[in-house]
Order: C-alpha cells, then structure tokens, then sequence
C-alpha cells in the first residue's frame, strides 16, 4: 500500500459500495479513516458503522491537510477537481494503492442489506462487488474485474516512456508508412509528424506506395523537403500486415535492420512509442512479433480501444487478426504473419497506434444490426380499461413537454408520422423497407404473455400472415408484471406475470410455431430467445432445461437463450443457468454522471439527467467479456413523456455520439465468431422513452444514416 498514507487522515469519496470495501482494506492495514465524502445531501450527517459521511467543504474544514482517496474512476474529473476548488491539496485514485490478498475475508462484511437504506440505487453494484469478490484473488484483479463491468469512460492517454540508458538504443527499426490504398493528405502528414517526433534516435522510414499513388504521394514528400525518401511500390493494394512481405520480398535493405514496423498512411503512432517497444523488446527476447493495444481516431477523437491480451488465447484469433493494424516483426523472421502463431506475439499493454475511421472507406463485415421493436400503437381493449380509450404509446409521446432549458421535448414522428400497426396496412412493410435501407438486419419485437394471456401481439401475428414484410426478427419475452410505473403508482398491478412449471411449459409452447418462422433470426441454426428478467423466476436453470426438453420433442433440435442485461440481475457465467448468452439492453447496466444539478430545470422535476456523451465513453470501453455477449446501443433515452417530472434523460444526444458509439461497438464485435456479430439497438420505436431510430421532425434519419455509416466504416 502506498507509504503515504501512514500515520495519515484519510477521507473517502463518494460513498458507494466500493468505498465500503476501500474503508475495510485501509482499516485492517492501519490507516485512520476519518470519514466518508459525498455530495448527497440525503447522506450528510448519517453514518456508516460510526464512520460519518461529510459533504467535501465540511470535510475540508475538518482536516484541510487530509489524503482524500478517489474510489471511483467514473467520477475522478468531477470530484478531483471539486476537491482542489474546496483546497484539498492530497487527493489519490485507489488504482495506485496496492493491498494484500486477503479480499476474500471481506465477503461477509459486505452486506448489502446494511447499507442498502444509505445508498439503496447502489444495491446492484455492490453485489457486483461481491460476486467479484468470490473470485479473485488480488486487488488488481479485482479492480480490473469491477472495470468490464462498470467501465471508466475511455480517453487516450499519452504512454509515459522515461528515457533509458541501455541496449535497447541498439535496436534499429525500419518504418514502412503503407500508402498502397487510399490516404488522405491531411492525415498522411499527421502520420508523418507522429513518425518525425518519435524521440527514439534508431530508426528510418520509407513508403509502400501503389502505382496509382505515386505522384499524388511525390508532390507530398516534395512539399516536406522529403525527396529523396524511398519509395517501394508494390502491384496492388495491401494490408498491414501483408506489407510485411512485400516490403521484405522488394527491398533488400531490410536486412539492416532489427524490427520492421508497418504503419497505415493514413494513422498515427502514439508518443514514445519507438521506446515502449525497445524496452519491450529487450525484455522479452523469445518473441517474434511484437504489437501493442490501439484505437481509431474519428474526427479528432479517440474511441473504440482494441485491448489485445484479451484475445491472444482465443482458438478463433489469428496472429493476423491479434496485430490487427500494428505489427512489429523482427526483420530477419522469413515466416508470414499469416502463418504465425499467437504465441509468437508479445503484446504490448498501451495504446501505442491510432487507426484513422474514414467515412469514404467501407467494409462488408457480415454484422448483423437488430432492434427492439414496441409494437404499442394501436389501441386494444385493457389499454382503453387501464388508461382511457384508444390509449396507444402516441398518447404519451405527445404529452411531452421540455423539462429544462435545451430539453429536446416533445418528440414528433417524421415519414411515418403517426401510425397506427393495424390500421395502417403498409406501415409494417413501410418499416422493414427503411430499416433494412440503413442497414438494420431485423427486429426483436416485445412479446408480452402473461400467463396465457397476449397483449400486443397483433403486429407480430399480422407480420407472421404476411411475406411481403420481409425482415428477420426475433422475440424477447418482457416477462415482468404490468403496473403503473409509468405515472409513479407502481405498487398497481395491471396485469401479473406467473412463473411456474405449467406457465413455462404452456409460454414455450406459445412460442414455438413464431419461433418455426422462416424469417425467424438464428444462431447457428438455433432460434435465438430473450428473456427479459430471469430474477422472476424461481429456478430459471429448471424453466431452461423444460423449454429445450419442449423445442426438441416439437423438432426444434436447439435453442439459443439469451439473457437480457437488465438492472435487476447480475450475471458472472449465464451457462450455469443453462443458457447460451446475455444481450446488453441499455440504459440497464450503464453507469454515467447524473448532472441534474447542472441544467436549467423547470420548477417542479424531480427526475434525473444523466450525461449521454459520457455514457458513450463508458460502453466503449470495454474489455472482452468471460461469457458469450452481444453488445447493445441506445441512441437516446428520455422517458419524460411517460414519468413527466419524474423522468429520467440521458442529454447530449446527437447522431454524431452516437455514431462514435456504433462505430465503436462495430469494432468490438468484428473481433467475435462469424456466429456473435450481432448488434442490438435500443430502440426502433420507443417513442415514449425518447428513444427511436425511426425518423422524427428534429434529426429526420440521421440516426438511421449514422447507423448505416457506422455498420460498414473501415473498422
């Protein structure tokens, strides 16, 4: 543990469940722990096993001289800058403490009952805490474990690389800047000052061109005084890593080098990065191939981290597909990387390469976009009973009003305008021909059953008896009780779910003749199946066991089951239920800052606001997860039209984030199993919620461009 922290008053900030863990790790290691920080004014004055939680000016006033450690990266810019506002002078991220392996001891002193009256919206995190607790060993485990769940928002930071006096100036690179494709210029010589202000003293560089790139790449090198830089041309367009042999194979000087390092014209290489990867080098001599973590570039903007150690075990990887865009081979090597090993690979655990996403540049990747589909908009018989006649989702889109100064409210309907599924015979046709145009694969339509009971179900029965709707779909049982949260009163039961061996059993067989649709999405030749909540049943492993024993004996051989992401369950390995997946279904699961208290609210809210533009940060940055996922986007989520004043907002929307999101989450899933490239978006139609990529009168279809744009950029 860090030694400044002996014989020292410490405060911790915020109070959350890892806050907890900290208190009990700085504890039994001796450090004085004063008292908790946090801006919630419901929490100030209360207490936590007599420890007090302050807000931060109190504290200060305490203690000025105090160690505030920062439990939670989520918030280290907000409150490490709140604190030195106040006069904190000695503030501390709990990343760069180190503790004993004694975690496991912790277990049952994390009782989330205790705490569950302080912080009761931080009951989920803290069995997550403790789920991960089980199973690690170590706190850095255990941080890095927390992180794919609750990730940091990514943003690029610079590699530190001190200067080192030792073998490793011996090592001498070569360069090959791959301009046998397109390259923009403005990019090229962005690639060329990043290459230029590497402050390693060995290394050359030359050009892969095309023929078709010569003069175009000559007026650049003479604009640079670079005239007599060399020029390698090769016959046709190739990738990063077939460079490689094409350089070796025409220029025989590559044997006056060590390494060979290939470089997209149109990409960059991090600061230091030529001395990272000395210091690497000499530190692990056995490797052949060497290349580090990268990210793309999007218009100035760094997203999509591609995190590589996760990968380099999986049966699937190649060496090619591991290095992806960054490859650094030892020059004498007169194998392939084709037909290399990933063991031959040593991985360097930095961002060291940013890879440019042009918009001109595009890719069939075989991804396949799916969207949750409402199908409330048209009235039925218990709509009209529970919440006025020819109630239909419409009713609470139009109600909406702004609820804070830029609030984008109410949300109004564009080509399709306001559509009723029944009676409008073409709209369904109408909306599979826009979807597919902008590169959605299919729907995902809300089935709800109750118990024998369909409600909502006419859209999708009316899609099953008409082939001229042609678009692939799949269901997800919402398999919750209806009550009135929608106006606050959700003690109101409208109508109950039951879960039970016989409703299981009477559920999948309802299910099974829409599951033997022709249009039905598979996965490997199974029917893939969402169910929304399995904390609603009382032995889901058993309900999965009956729903295959069912499917198999009416000839349906498999099922793919996948669990939905929702907030009320947490999931370490979803095949000890016996299923086969989860699917994210944001915002459920995606922690982002409430920045209620910055906006300019109208008299009266009560809700929430959370900040969209962090959220993207977040889901982007994520590790490769331990269990089979299918990652998932929001475009926006709003749902003042249902709650009004009680709404919960995720502001700063525009389809500019949200592209850097698709785009991010394309990346991600192009590294998954020909069968796992699936994406699924919430949602096509969630009017209410605030939430469609169908069209509107503010952004028309940018959404969907963003969508399609995104799908087939070169990532």
């Amino acid at each position: 543990m860090n030694d400044k922290l002996i014989n020292q008053q410490v405060f911790i900030m915020p109070f959350t469940p890892k806050s907890i863990l900290l208190y009990y790790l700085l504890v039994d290691n001796g450090v004085e722990v004063v008292g908790f920080c946090d801006n919630a004014n419901a929490l100030a004055a209360k207490k936590f096993k007599n420890t007090p939680i302050f807000p931060p000016q109190e504290a200060y006033n305490i203690n000025p001289n105090a160690f505030v450690l920062l439990s939670e990266d989520r918030f280290f810019d907000i409150n490490g800058k709140q604190l030195a506002e106040i006069g904190f002078k000695k503030t501390l991220t709990i990343t760069k403490l180190d503790f004993n392996d004694k975690l496991k001891s912790y277990i049952p002193k994390m009782d989330v009952s205790y705490y569950s009256k302080l912080i009761p919206n931080q009951v989920e995190y803290g069995k997550a805490i403790i789920k991960i607790l089980n199973d690690v060993n170590n706190w850095k485990d255990f941080l890095a474990s927390l992180d794919i769940e609750y990730p940091t928002p990514y943003h690029y930071k610079i590699p530190d690389a001190p200067f080192v006096v030792g073998t490793q100036q011996n090592i001498n690179f070569l360069l090959c800047v791959n301009a046998t494709g397109y390259f923009n210029m403005e990019f090229l010589l962005q690639c060329l000052d990043s290459i230029e202000n590497q402050n390693y003293p060995l290394f050359s560089y030359l050009f892969l061109i095309s023929a078709d790139n010569q003069k175009e790449l000559q007026k650049t090198l003479h604009l640079r005084n670079l005239n007599n830089t060399i020029l390698i041309t090769s016959p046709c367009h190739v990738n990063n890593i077939n460079a490689v042999d094409v350089l070796r194979n025409q220029f025989s000087g590559c044997i006056h080098y060590d390494f060979i390092i290939t470089v997209g014209a149109n990409d960059k290489l991090a600061n230091n990065a030529l001395f990272i990867l000395a210091n690497e080098i000499v530190n692990n001599k056995n490797s052949l191939l060497f290349t580090a973590n990268e990210d793309r570039e999007y218009n100035g903007d760094f997203i999509a981290p591609y995190y590589k150690r996760d990968y380099k075990q999986l049966h699937y990887m190649t060496a090619a597909g591991l290095c992806k865009n960054f490859v650094c081979i030892r020059a004498n090597i007169k194998s392939s990387i084709n037909e290399m090993n990933t063991d031959d690979i040593h991985i360097v655990d930095e961002v060291l390469y940013h890879y440019k996403v042009i918009s001109s540049s595009q890719n069939n990747n075989e991804i396949k976009i799916i969207a949750f589909y409402l199908p409330q908009f048209y009235p039925f018989p218990e709509n009209d009973r529970w919440w006025g006649t020819g109630f239909t989702e419409w009713t609470n889109t139009k109600r909406a009003i702004p609820m804070y100064e830029g609030h984008y409210q109410p949300h109004e309907p564009g080509a399709l305008g306001y559509y009723d599924l029944i009676k409008d015979k073409d709209v369904q046709r109408k909306q599979a021909e826009l979807a597919k145009k902008h590169g959605i694969y299919g729907f995902c339509y809300y089935y709800m059953w109750f118990g024998g009971k369909r409600l909502l179900e006419k859209p999708l029965f009316k899609m099953l008896n008409d082939p001229k709707i042609d678009i692939p779909f799949c269901i997800m049982w919402c398999n919750e009780s209806w009550s009135r949260r929608w106006d606050s009163r959700e003690n109101e039961v409208l109508i109950a779910n039951i879960h039970d061996d016989e409703s299981d059993r009477q559920f999948i067989l309802d299910a099974l003749p829409i599951l033997r649709d022709e249009r039905y999405i598979t996965i490997s030749g199974a029917p893939l199946l969402i169910i929304y909540r399995i904390d609603q049943f009382p032995d889901f492993k058993k309900t999965v066991a009956l729903w295959r024993q069912i499917a198999a004996e009416n000839g349906i051989k498999k099922l793919h089951i996948s669990v939905a992401l929702h907030a009320w369950a947490i999931f370490d390995d979803v095949t000890s239920y016996g299923c086969d997946s989860t699917t994210e279904f944001p915002p459920h699961r995606n922690p982002t800052t409430d920045i209620t208290k910055k906006m300019n609210l109208n008299h009266g809210f009560n809700g929430k606001i959370f900040d969209y533009v962090e959220y993207v940060r977040r889901a982007m940055n994520r590790h490769r997860f331990k269990h089979r996922r299918f990652r998932g986007a929001m475009q926006s989520f709003d749902n003042t039209a249902r709650r009004m004043e009680n709404a919960f907002i995720f502001h700063g929307s525009t389809p500019e984030e949200y592209k850097k999101l698709i785009i991010s989450l394309v990346d991600y899933t192009s590294r998954q199993p020909k069968e796992d490239k699936i994406i699924f978006i919430n949602a096509w139609n969630e009017w209410a919620e605030g939430n469609h990529l169908e069209p509107d009168m503010k952004y028309g279809e940018a959404y969907l461009q963003a969508t399609l744009d995104a799908l087939h950029i070169n990532c």
